[in-house]
């Protein structure tokens, strides 16, 4: 009887390909916001690139968290581009 071994990583790799990958218009909104409403990023570095969606759902936790109402406008507008 042969067995099949597959290689964890790789399987690791087609899970995470699908998590990471964002929209181009989520990835552009969430751009903006963090210049629109700068003062919710207090804790981020200016020049810390977006690489991908857990950076972005981290752009709109933080609107929430640290935002007034036009800030949770523009999270739930980048929410609903995921």
């Amino acid at each position: 009887m042969a067995t099949e071994l597959v290689h964890f990583d790789s399987v690791q790799d087609e899970g995470n390909a699908i998590e990471t990958e964002v929209p181009p218009e989520a990835l552009s909104r969430a751009k903006s916001a963090l210049t629109d409403y700068a003062g919710c990023f207090w804790m981020r570095q200016p020049a810390a690139p977006l690489l991908d969606r857990a950076d972005v759902e981290l752009v709109i936790r933080r609107l929430r968290e640290n935002g007034d109402a036009a800030a949770w406008k523009a999270a739930r507008e980048i929410q609903v581009c995921l």
